[in-house]
């Protein structure tokens, strides 16, 4: 009987501490640059897999940020920029703890999409 309590005190302590862990974040940050001098209009969409997404239609400014996200690490993350603008240059970024963490750029009429899961540190 005093094996079996202690088996059961055992495991409820591993179940205890084991329900506190936290899992760990990391600040995400969208941003998008425009290189050239045109100003196009062109749209935005970021996503995450707990915290949803954000939509900004006909943005046109030559910078765009989304501010720090804090998301858990694992998490899949997506950014979607697209522009039917004839001319211009496009840089988007993931960065990861102010680390940079994908990166592509585009031009003339299209889009393009950064993806992938947020990586452990």
């Amino acid at each position: 009987m005093k094996q079996l309590t202690g088996i059961l005190v055992l495991v409820s302590t591993l179940l205890i501490t084991g329900c506190g862990k936290e899992i760990p974040t990391s600040n995400v940050t969208y941003s998008i640059t425009e290189n050239s001098p045109a100003s196009p209009a062109y749209d935005i969409v970021y996503t995450s897999d707990k915290s949803g997404g954000q939509t900004v239609t006909q943005y046109n400014a030559p910078t765009y940020s989304s501010g720090k996200i804090e998301l858990e690490q694992g998490q899949h993350v997506s950014l979607t920029v697209s522009c039917i603008e004839p001319v211009y240059s496009l840089s988007c970024n993931i960065f990861v703890n102010g680390n940079l963490w994908k990166s592509a750029s585009f031009s003339s009429g299209g889009s393009v999409t950064l993806a992938g899961e947020i990586p452990a540190e």
